[in-house]
């Protein structure tokens, strides 16, 4: 992504080192900014030229500074405890003492970074309003959550359990050469879980590549030393996706219940404001 950004800007660079001298009575690639911005997409940079009159180009990166959430309660998730399990001694179960149903909090991050290349149509040639279409490319991991136990005794539930699973295959344990059935952690609906030791690890995806279309008020190169440029928009980043290990749990009743929202509007909202200074 890094490079593919790099190798925009090194051509928006030439072509306006380029076209300068020969299209100067055109001021076609005569003029160049550089601008900073903020808004719901992050923090970032951006370079501007002119086209013609009617049309700029900007390219640019930006980026949201990871931030921590801590939900509460996001999730109760079933151990499946077997019968054969139930039918062990008190003893054995007093080594393996799982539960059968846990509350789960929440830690994770939030972040998203995206290389931009953006269109500006002008409907009038000295018209501060514009429209602007485009696209956002980046990572597709938006997010990451791990999920552990609200509450346990000497030994977390999963580990209690991820102790059970390997050590009935695992010779001199108690358990081994019993015959006896892995025990499963699924979600309420029974999507199995990929858990490491006392945590479930989430991520959340959007698509890579993310269409944009917006409109702005603010020529592409202030006509001034120094000019500010307001935009809102919208990114088609698609349907937010929720993977656990390589199992895709957006669909789960649960997590349905949780992204209902999201899933209806497969857009993200961008309003931003840059200051941009003009170069030449």
């Amino acid at each position: 992504m890094k490079r593919c950004l790099f190798v925009v800007v090194t051509i928006l660079f030439t072509s306006v080192a380029t076209n300068a001298q020969l299209r100067d009575d055109k001021n076609m690639f005569n003029h160049l900014s550089l601008g900073l911005n903020l808004g719901t997409g992050g923090i970032g940079f951006e370079v501007g030229t002119v086209c013609t009159p009617y049309l700029g180009l900007r390219a640019g990166f930006e980026a949201i500074p990871s931030f921590t959430v801590s939900p509460k309660g996001i999730a109760n998730i079933h151990v499946n405890l077997p019968d054969d399990y139930k039918n062990l001694p008190t003893e054995i179960k007093n080594e393996y003492p799982a539960q059968e149903d846990m509350e789960f909090d929440g830690k994770g991050k939030v972040t998203m970074k995206n290389g931009k290349f953006l269109v500006d149509i002008f409907p009038g040639k000295n018209c501060m309003f514009h429209f602007t279409v485009g696209f956002y490319a980046g990572t597709r991991q938006v997010g990451n959550l791990i999920a552990s136990q609200v509450e346990f005794g000497a030994e977390p539930n999963l580990e209690v359990v991820e102790r059970y699973n390997r050590d009935i295959n695992t010779p001199g344990t108690m358990v081994y050469g019993r015959g006896l059935t892995p025990i499963d952690v699924n979600l309420e609906d029974g999507t199995p879980l990929f858990y490491m030791g006392n945590a479930v690890p989430a991520e959340i995806r959007v698509n890579p590549v993310k269409p944009y279309f917006g409109i702005g008020v603010g020529r592409t190169v202030p006509r001034k030393r120094v000019g500010v440029k307001g935009e809102l928009g919208v990114m088609y980043w698609g349907t937010p996706r929720i993977y656990n290990g390589i199992n895709n749990i957006t669909e789960c009743s649960e997590i349905r219940d949780v992204t209902k929202v999201s899933n209806k509007i497969p857009v993200y909202p961008m309003l931003k404001i840059t200051i941009f200074g003009r170069i030449f």
